[in-house]
């Protein structure tokens, strides 16, 4: 399926695909911290559940983009800097 660059489904596909990958970036801000504190052995258990759940909100959030992705355009574009074919 082809997409016309000036169509509006394609712009809001731009926005939704870059949103999704900016909330994404918590994922790996999350999992480094929930590495560091599995690394460490920090027995701090308040904030190792918070990063995991950070972890998983942020995974969760970047697929739930790319479905809403492929719904409106038929591509899941996870990496909103590659062109829709």
């Amino acid at each position: 399926m082809s997409i016309d660059k000036k169509d509006f489904r394609y712009r809001l596909s731009n926005v939704i695909a870059w949103v999704g990958f900016i909330g994404g970036f918590g994922l790996g801000v999350a999992l480094c911290s929930l590495i560091y504190f599995l690394a460490t052995g920090v027995n701090n258990d308040g904030q190792l559940l918070a990063s995991t759940f950070w972890s998983l909100f942020s995974a969760v959030f970047y697929l739930l983009v790319g479905v809403i992705n492929y719904v409106i355009v038929g591509n899941m574009r996870l990496l909103p800097w590659k062109d829709i074919e």
